[in-house]
């Protein structure tokens, strides 16, 4: 079973009310001490188990850790986000999530800011592709915990981009270092797919933008490692079978070490 497929997603919070529940899911925020943090969070209704509109509209409150306070309505695809600077300290900070609907329901929530070392390297990993089996899973976890002695950790995932705290906990299982999980491929709306709009800059190239000492990457996917090396990363990929052309390889995630990634900056 791969690693991806063991996580439903994952509600933050929920509310029980005549017309369904409310569904409140929040990504993982990276920034760097002092900086803008761009927290968003997402709001649907559960109409049916398989039916989860977004709701649209809903004025979602955001309390840092300071007890500064921040409000966002959702749009119309139940997205709402605000900026946040971060702070000074690096490690994770979590930020207090509320809503009240006009009948009085709740649902609340938090969502993460970690705070990134600047003069420390970062070094992303594909979460998704991480193995499943305990034997490699405690291998691979292994691997991830040496480099985290030089390096920051930052996960990689499509799968669990809305489920972070199902994620980390899973990798605490393997023995992974902790750290952020970020979603880092384009989701096409309709009209870009049509061609009506541009896609503009994805969301590893605005996540490099912020981070400037990330420039590597570990995946055993090597359909994976062909974007990771187009967003500019220097990719190792684990395992057998032949990588693109410029992508290091290792055998197993034993092997694995930071120089062997070139870590760079």
């Amino acid at each position: 079973m791969p690693f991806r497929s063991m996580f439903p997603v994952f509600l933050l919070g929920a509310l029980a009310g005549c017309s369904g529940e409310y569904i409140l899911t929040a990504a993982d925020s990276v920034a760097l001490p002092g900086e803008p943090a761009a927290v968003v969070v997402r709001l649907q209704r559960r109409e049916f188990w398989f039916h989860c509109p977004p709701v649209r509209g809903a004025a979602i409150t955001f309390r840092d850790q300071c007890g500064n306070l921040r409000c966002a309505r959702t749009d119309k695809h139940g997205y709402a986000a605000v900026a946040i600077p971060a702070p000074e300290s690096p490690g994770s900070h979590a930020v207090e999530l509320h809503l009240q609907d006009s009948l009085g329901y709740t649902v609340s929530g938090r969502a993460l800011i970690f705070v990134l070392d600047p003069g420390r390297p970062v070094v992303a990993v594909d979460a998704d592709s991480l193995p499943a089996e305990v034997g490699p899973a405690q291998a691979a976890g292994k691997a991830l915990a040496r480099l985290a002695r030089s390096a920051q950790v930052v996960y990689l995932s499509e799968a669990l981009r809305g489920a972070p705290e199902r994620a980390r906990r899973r990798l605490s299982q393997m023995g992974c270092p902790s750290g952020p999980v970020i979603g880092w491929r384009h989701r096409p709306t309709l009209r870009r797919r049509l061609g009506g709009k541009s896609a503009g800059p994805g969301p590893l190239a605005m996540l490099k933008r912020r981070l400037p000492k990330l420039t590597c990457a570990v995946t055993a996917n090597p359909a994976a490692a062909e974007a990771l090396k187009r967003a500019g990363l220097k990719v190792c990929v684990v395992g057998a079978g032949g990588p693109p052309e410029g992508v290091r390889q290792v055998a197993s995630w034993a092997e694995l070490t930071l120089a062997l990634l070139g870590k760079g900056g």
